[in-house]
């Protein structure tokens, strides 16, 4: 199911930017808050280490196949399917944007947010899988721990 889901994220991901970077679309969706638009990232987040795409793909190669990986083995010790969920979405986002800078030496964004009038940098669908992925692991990981009394058993 984990592969499913993760073959369905970077499908959209990959669907997403072809529609909208690749056909030049923008717009405004809601005005000063919400937008789309065309954006060439050769960096990580925030577009550090730009134009170290060698470096930067070789780092998302290495860090899906261990997740991966990682994910396969505890599939197989009967990790819970939360935990299964997390390891999914945190491969999938790695992925998408590895498909990127493998196909075009860059990553393709397009999702654009203003802040309280700060531009926030331009995401797309995989960065968005990603950092749900870390915020969702932190969370498991302190529900795990006993330090967030959400339930009262395990998850």
């Amino acid at each position: 199911m984990e592969f499913i889901l993760i073959l369905l994220i970077v499908g959209f991901d990959q669907l997403t930017k072809y529609l909208i970077v690749d056909q030049h679309v923008q717009m405004t969706l809601i005005p000063n808050v919400l937008y789309v638009t065309n954006a060439y990232n050769t960096g990580s987040a925030w577009s550090l280490f730009s134009s170290q795409i060698s470096m930067l793909t070789l780092i998302s190669a290495i860090a899906s196949v261990l997740i991966l990986g990682y994910m396969i083995v505890k599939k197989r010790q009967g990790a819970n399917r939360f935990y299964l969920f997390i390891l999914a979405l945190m491969a999938a986002g790695a992925i998408g944007n590895l498909i990127d800078r493998i196909l075009f030496q860059y990553v393709r964004d397009f999702i654009g947010v203003i802040i309280f009038g700060y531009y926030f940098p331009i995401f797309n669908i995989a960065d968005i899988s990603l950092t749900c992925s870390v915020i969702l692991l932190i969370v498991y990981s302190l529900i795990e721990e006993g330090y967030l009394k959400v339930w009262q058993k395990k998850i």
